[in-house]
């Protein structure tokens, strides 16, 4: 069973607001994740499936909205990069040197 949301009464009339003065998309979800489970009871997994994100955004969500209502700056995280990489692209390059030579080298079967 998950855990209830503890969403203040103040931060709840701040997600009403906001979802009446929301000028786009993301700033309208972010006042959702907070405003849902304060109406509603939502749990994260229910609040992501009415707005159409994943539990663990509706929880980043909730998260900008409350540091948006206090002033506070997140640093957003970069999530690009190469988290599987086994090794460096140079010697990726080199391993795959020639497969690519034989490639060119085949002849076209289509």
């Amino acid at each position: 069973m998950a855990r209830k949301p503890h969403i203040s009464q103040d931060l709840a009339q701040a997600a009403e607001n906001a979802v009446r003065v929301a000028d786009d998309a993301h700033g309208l979800r972010k006042a959702q994740a907070v405003l849902l489970p304060a109406l509603y009871s939502l749990d994260l997994v229910a609040t992501g499936i009415a707005i159409g994100r994943s539990k663990a955004s509706v929880c980043r969500l909730q998260a900008e909205f409350r540091a948006d209502c206090t002033g506070i700056h997140i640093a957003k995280k970069k999530r690009g990069g190469r988290r599987r990489q086994n090794m460096s692209l140079d010697k990726e390059a080199q391993l795959l040197k020639p497969f690519f030579k034989r490639y060119v080298k085949a002849p076209l079967l289509w």
